[in-house]
């Protein structure tokens, strides 16, 4: 299993050296394109997937807009999270930013490990807890903080994404628009 995904693992829930050959065979790694989905609206979300390299966003459109969700990029886990979780046609498109390496995992191997496997379980609930906190924290910032604040934030925060991805669609992420977030950029 590649050093990555095995920091990742460990990070989440110490998940002893001794599960690793286990988890070696259910997560599968492949490469794909920049701008290929992954989910598509209506689809059921039936993969997780841990990014290795390359940037991952969720989007939806609003009055013919496409608004970011999310953006994820190398160590974070990600899916369509409602549809995953539910399954039930997602309401959001998952798409690479730029070519992205990652391993997935069905929502049937995760569905059985968590059950099956206590260090596994420990894991998915810590990353639950990591996803709610940052949530909350972006639904915080988005309601309190100006653009500027916003934009300083984003920087401070997702340093190693501001030049990665467009300012389109970081703009949308933090919900102001593409000309607002421009004259911010402009001035500092």
């Amino acid at each position: 299993m590649n050093t990555q995904l095995q920091k990742l693992l460990e990070g989440m829930a110490g998940i002893p050296q001794r599960k690793f050959e286990e988890y070696k065979e259910i997560f599968k790694q492949y490469t794909l394109a920049k701008g290929r989905i992954l989910v598509d609206y209506g689809e059921i979300s039936s993969r997780m997937y841990f990014i290795k390299k390359g940037v991952i966003r969720a989007f939806y459109m609003r009055n013919q807009e496409q608004v970011t969700s999310w953006i994820k990029a190398e160590g974070e886990v990600v899916c369509a999270t409602e549809s995953f979780f539910t399954r039930k046609p997602s309401a959001e498109v998952l798409e690479t930013l730029e070519e992205t390496t990652m391993y997935s995992i069905s929502y049937d191997q995760y569905t059985a490990l968590i059950r099956s496997d206590h260090d596994l379980a420990c894991a998915a609930v810590q990353l639950l807890q990591k996803s709610l906190v940052e949530n909350d924290q972006r639904a915080k910032g988005l309601r309190f903080l100006s653009v500027k604040e916003k934009i300083q934030h984003f920087r401070t925060h997702h340093a190693g994404l501001f030049r990665r991805v467009p300012d389109r669609i970081i703009a949308s992420y933090l919900g102001i628009s593409q000309a607002a977030f421009s004259r911010n950029l402009a001035r500092n």
